[in-house]
């Protein structure tokens, strides 16, 4: 029992280190228990958000809407990291933990390389595969067939970010609804034809309608207008 609560506290920590080194800086604590045919495991901590917009927006690689399409998890070897691979080849150690994937559909670009109608995925610490259970405090709840406003980047420990999963940025920052019948935001849906840029372009948004954060906690704003304002930052980069 006591290698088995050490190995799982190894495979965290692992995991912990590489979520750091692609996310950003975190402090956290573990514990686990056993109910039943259960196992539960669950990391509390912070991380380090940003105090406003413009650092968020800075921090990030990606700020995108998109659809959520599907969700799954999968026990990922926390081991599997270019540098590992090349140092041990097929020695390769085995020490998995409880990831959740989300496939997502790209339906607006404010800001990044990603474009209009790619589907890639989202990876993230935490969920349930079989009789595990794993949860963080730096988890992101997002449902299948709801819209939001994602802020991802790419994993630093990987050099083909095009091919590699994204990740969140500041958890607690990272994920704004856009409108669903669970979200209590009022803005509508939009089409293929039109999207939030346009909508407010063409005066059917104004700059101060703000989207709800996922997370209760979050005491950043995001507003139609802050989204414009990137969105024609970004334009006008690309352009000089």
């Amino acid at each position: 029992m006591k290698n088995k609560a050490l190995k799982a506290f190894l495979m965290l920590s692992i995991l912990l280190m590489i979520a750091s080194a692609c996310s950003g800086d975190t402090q956290s604590t573990y514990s686990s228990a056993t109910y039943g045919e259960m196992r539960f495991t669950h990391v509390s901590g912070f991380y380090i958000s940003q105090a406003c917009l413009d650092g968020l927006f800075q921090h990030v690689d990606h700020v995108v809407r998109v659809l959520v399409i599907d969700e799954r998890t999968e026990l990922i070897n926390t081991w599997l990291t270019p540098e590992n691979l090349a140092r041990y080849g097929d020695d390769l150690p085995e020490m998995y933990m409880v990831s959740t994937i989300n496939t997502i559909q790209i339906l607006e670009v404010f800001n990044g390389t990603r474009e209009v109608g790619q589907i890639t995925e989202v990876t993230q610490l935490g969920g349930q595969f079989g009789d595990t259970y794993q949860r963080s405090s730096f988890y992101v709840p997002l449902t299948v067939g709801d819209e939001f406003i994602l802020f991802l980047h790419n994993c630093d420990l990987f050099d083909d970010y095009e091919s590699r999963p994204l990740q969140f940025g500041p958890p607690s920052q990272s994920a704004y609804f856009v409108s669903s019948p669970t979200s209590r935001n009022a803005i509508s849906q939009f089409t293929d034809d039109i999207n939030i840029v346009q909508a407010y372009e063409l005066g059917l948004l104004t700059a101060d309608e703000s989207f709800v954060s996922v997370n209760a906690s979050n005491e950043l704003v995001l507003t139609i207008g802050d989204l414009v304002r990137l969105a024609d930052s970004t334009s006008s980069n690309g352009e000089s």
